[in-house]
């Protein structure tokens, strides 16, 4: 695998999300945000710091509005922005600014907790609680995000030369709760595209499903756009999650 390298990178990106039960009607919504990535060299290592900022929320094409909703997005905001150290091959390595979201968190919690009052409200919050209970635990939950993902996993680790086989794992695709391995073909750039294909590798005898993910670059090598469609059955269920990433303004990569 080829490390890219650079001395620094500015970029925004739209994410749009997709999730749909297939052949049926009852279970069908989108996600929608804004990425701002901003990352730099170390000079004194081979390691890079990203920030990383999630904007502009919305859910089926509107603003947050639903109380649950709400409750969540709010949560979920208090991670952002976090500045993350990674390797050379785009491995998160480190939290920099974990005990500044560890006090955002606290604090939009109390928020949350006088706007919000309920048992159902608390329930959420205590669970959620786990995600931030150590920074490996965090660390871990930011990097099965489904930008950060696809952004670093399989964006910057490139077969230079020759296809490549490997099992690529997933969590909440295509569905919230689920983790699916797919054992998938990574191809080689060719005319500034790369594809990873292949089938899920079935846990459960009956169980299948399919991810395909298209990558776009421009000539000078910077991610334009991401476009991935993951499939997997679960107890006679067909689920789909669509996920499209573009390239929203210039990006400086030096």
């Amino acid at each position: 695998m080829e490390c890219i390298t650079f001395e620094k990178l500015n970029a925004v990106y739209q994410l749009n999300t997709e999730y749909s039960k297939l052949k049926t009607e009852d279970y069908n919504s989108s996600y929608s945000c804004m990425w701002e990535v901003n990352a730099q060299r170390n000079t004194t290592s081979s390691s890079y710091v990203f920030i990383l900022d999630r904007k502009e929320v919305r859910i089926n094409g509107k603003p947050v509005e639903k109380l649950m909703d709400r409750v969540v997005y709010e949560m979920g905001s208090s991670l952002y922005p976090v500045r993350l150290e990674v390797t050379g091959q785009m491995e998160p390595m480190r939290i920099l600014n974990y005990e500044e979201i560890l006090e955002r968190r606290k604090a939009v919690e109390e928020k949350c907790r006088k706007d919000y009052p309920g048992d159902v409200i608390n329930r959420y919050i205590k669970h959620s609680e786990k995600h931030f209970s150590k920074h490996r635990v965090l660390l871990l939950s930011l990097y099965n995000d489904s930008f950060i993902k696809l952004y670093f996993r399989n964006l910057f680790e490139i077969p230079v030369d020759k296809d490549v086989r490997e099992r690529v794992d997933f969590y909440n695709f295509p569905l919230s709760e689920m983790k699916s391995s797919y054992y998938c073909t990574i191809t080689k750039p060719e005319e500034n595209k790369r594809k990873l294909y292949g089938p899920l590798m079935a846990i459960i005898p009956g169980q299948d499903g399919q991810a395909q993910i298209e990558y776009s670059f421009s000539p000078q090598g910077n991610p334009v756009m991401i476009n991935g469609v993951f499939t997997a059955k679960k107890d006679l269920k067909e689920y789909r999650k669509k996920i499209d990433i573009k390239l929203q303004c210039n990006t400086d990569k030096q």
